[in-house]
């Protein structure tokens, strides 16, 4: 799911020829290179479960799961490489039956029961997919009892989305009531199906690179080439270390915002013509920057893809991910911070493009360790409810077993109740689950704090709560001295307390703490992308001055150590240095050049 574009248009579209192979979306193609490195792993596993209670009409189910993709193509696609490039391939219905997979836990004791269902269920979720092969579109009914069922409706990511799995419990509950109510009338056909969207999107997207090749600012792509300009990996600290190609292995951290929580987070919102999808990505961004320590933060978002009301009723995949980049400085204001993430956002949806061609033209050089462009991504799930109501039955829905995640962090919030019921999914393989813990307790409270008092500035947003305040005064013999426990956290409230003030004076003239406080982040930013993390050795070799305090400082907001060295010392004293504390880097000036070992 993602933000939805609003009032969409009709625009007329042609039905594809279906007479051979048909291009894939660029969201799909972007999948399918995945899928080809990664293997068949269950990271775009995509599905709803489904509590039935009451006198079920297996065949009648049967029958209306069997419509679903005689009415959509995409649940009856695959996927094949020609001549180097990715098609799909649109199988006959009757070629294509839909394979109602059937388990009976009934003869089991009850008090066991539910524990066969969630195994069942982890073994459904991490079954893998065969593009190639399919079907990308299963099903599985598990009984329970007489009276009670469970359906588990389940594709591969390439073929459907969160919206579409609401088109199709939707159509579910009108087919099953054809099959079991007299004089009901079938839900219309869909207009258009996939494949046509799919032709029609490479169709503009040639056109549109004809376009911006005879553009000087490479129109939306140039927007996004000076949005994203020296963008680096969001520095944010994991309890393992991160293996050097990217693993899917996940869990899933659940809780609830109460319904006053949410609705204060909507009224700040309003208050600065902010949707609360806005509200969330800024929120969001804070989490991210007070727990990584960086005011350049790269979150993904993701957009629904369905910018025209003919699209409404597809079952395809749609979804796009933006990048929303932002740097919250200490002496913004919660609300004024709200305020520039608000006009990013916008921004951001009027120059969207597909990902994989921003990740194509501006993220050459790849990480296998990360995703590219950003490791975090944020998703307001306001698409279709997926809840199913089938005629004389009580349905519930049942939450799926999570154990892959998609990036290092996936922070879903969705609408329930008024509340907001909030999934941190996150990579097993690097974060531990009592971290993922503190980080929704940090994201509760920041909640809190932000919608108490909008103009509180980010410097004094306190996230620890009570205990975390104990055990830092346990480790340290004393109580912390307010809000912040690091220099750069202590300095960041000086500079946003008093940003014209005087900072650091020498021979070399005197920077306020607004200029200390920019060129010092400068810097942290070039020791990041050299590597330089928690703990990082890094050797200074200056002359006194100003521009000592700017590194010094610089080093310990990108999290490492530094090691001064005097510049009256030989050269060889400088080699022995650098050596025994393992530097990573040497921050040097001109004047002391020649004293930096090679």
């Amino acid at each position: 799911g993602g933000l939805r574009t609003a009032d969409a248009a009709v625009t007329p579209v042609d039905p594809a020829d279906r007479g051979g192979p048909l291009p894939l979306s660029s969201a799909q193609r972007r999948l399918w290179f995945l899928h080809q490195y990664e293997g068949g792993s269950a990271e775009y596993y995509t599905g709803s479960a489904h509590r039935l209670r009451g006198p079920l009409s297996v065949p009648a189910l049967r029958a209306a799961l069997t419509a679903l993709p005689e009415r959509h193509e995409a649940l009856r696609t695959t996927f094949h490489e020609v001549d180097g490039s990715p098609v799909q391939r649109i199988a006959d219905p009757a070629d294509a039956p839909v394979a109602l997979e059937e388990a009976d836990l009934s003869g089991l004791p009850p008090a066991d029961r539910e524990t066969a269902l969630q195994d069942l269920l982890r073994a459904e979720t991490e079954k893998p997919f065969d593009l190639a092969r399919g079907p990308l579109f299963r099903t599985l009914l598990v009984r329970l009892a007489e009276d009670e069922h469970v359906l588990v409706l389940s594709a591969h990511h390439i073929v459907s989305d969160g919206w579409s799995l609401g088109v199709m419990t939707g159509e579910l509950e009108a087919l099953y009531r054809l099959h079991t109510v007299a004089g009901t009338v079938p839900p219309p056909e869909p207009q258009l199906q996939y494949a046509d969207f799919a032709v029609r999107e490479q169709e503009r997207e040639r056109a549109r690179r004809e376009q911006e090749a005879r553009e000087e600012d490479r129109g939306r792509t140039g927007y996004w080439a000076r949005q994203l300009d020296g963008l680096q990996p969001l520095p944010l600290p994991t309890d393992l270390p991160r293996p050097e190609v990217r693993t899917t292995a996940g869990a899933v951290h659940r809780f609830v915002l109460p319904a006053d929580r949410t609705a204060a987070l909507k009224e700040l919102g309003r208050r600065r013509g902010a949707t609360l999808f806005m509200t969330l990505t800024a929120l969001t961004q804070l989490l991210l920057a007070a727990s990584s320590g960086s005011r350049d933060v790269a979150l993904g978002v993701a957009s629904s893809g369905r910018d025209d009301r003919l699209t409404e009723d597809m079952v395809g995949f749609f979804v796009n991910p933006l990048v929303i980049r932002c740097g919250p400085r200490p002496s913004d204001t919660v609300e004024s911070f709200l305020d520039g993430v608000r006009g990013t956002v916008l921004d951001a949806f009027a120059h969207e493009v597909p990902f994989d061609r921003l990740v194509e033209e501006l993220a050459a050089e790849r990480d296998p360790s990360r995703t590219p462009l950003f490791q975090v991504m944020m998703v307001l799930q306001n698409t279709l409810p997926r809840h199913v109501g089938l005629p004389g039955l009580d349905v519930t829905d049942v939450q799926l077993p999570r154990t892959s995640s998609l990036f290092d962090l996936v922070l879903e919030f969705e609408e329930r109740d008024g509340g907001l019921r909030v999934s941190v999914e996150y990579n097993t393989d690097l974060f531990l689950p009592s971290t993922v813990d503190r980080l929704a307790d940090r994201l509760r409270r920041l909640v809190d704090l932000a919608t108490e008092d909008p103009r509180r500035r980010i410097a004094a947003l306190d996230l620890l709560d009570g205990d975390e305040r104990k055990q830092l005064e346990t480790w340290t013999g004393r109580a912390p001295q307010g809000p912040s426990s690091t220099v750069p956290e202590l300095f960041a409230a000086a500079a946003a307390a008093a940003p014209d003030a005087p900072a650091v004076t020498g021979p070399q003239g005197r920077l306020t703490y607004a200029e200390l406080d920019a060129y010092s982040e400068q810097l942290a930013g070039r020791l990041r992308a050299l590597g330089v993390g928690r703990e990082t050795p890094v050797l200074l070799v200056l002359e006194r001055g100003i521009h000592v305090v700017v590194s010094m400082l610089a080093v310990l907001r990108a999290g490492g150590a530094y090691v001064p060295a005097h510049t009256g010392h030989p050269l060889e004293h400088v080699r022995r240095l650098a050596e025994d504390t393992g530097a990573l880097c040497v921050l040097t000036d001109a004047a002391s050049a020649d004293r930096v070992p090679r």
